[in-house]
């Protein structure tokens, strides 16, 4: 049953999967300090807890989801054609007409999030990443 703890890379790649995990939050505590500093202090603190309470919850939540999306059959290749797809949008040049004005730019808030979906998407588009197979 534990017969994956038995072998001597066992714990590497629990390291590596959570040193990837902590660099890929810095990004999180970022927002959320720039989020709340206009705040009152008790108000910072209230709004770094639930700040991290919901990164923390939409990370388990989308890592769930991304990996029973990785079950579906053929799902990996389709992605993989939508990313060759992409990049040859990237890649080949592209005739624009005038540039606009943006509308309002997004909340700090609804930026916050979808920070972590961003991130694990991100994550599980690369074949190195063991944290959102």
């Amino acid at each position: 049953m534990l017969a994956f703890v038995e072998e001597p890379s066992w714990l590497l790649q629990l390291g590596s999967i959570i040193l990837l995990d902590l660099l890929l939050a810095g990004d999180n505590a970022i927002v959320i300090a720039m989020a709340v500093r206009i705040l009152p202090p008790k108000e910072q603190r209230l709004g770094r807890l639930w700040g991290t309470f919901g990164a923390v919850a939409l990370r388990v939540g989308f890592l769930a989801v991304a990996s029973w999306l990785m079950a579906v059959p053929l799902l990996r290749a389709f992605g993989g054609l939508l990313l060759l797809w992409i990049a040859y949008k990237l890649l080949t040049p592209q005739h624009h007409g005038p540039v606009r004005a943006a509308g309002k730019a997004p909340s700090t808030a609804r930026l916050r999030r979808f920070a972590p979906a961003t991130t694990c998407a991100s994550r599980s588009r690369s074949s190195s990443s063991p944290t959102c197979r």
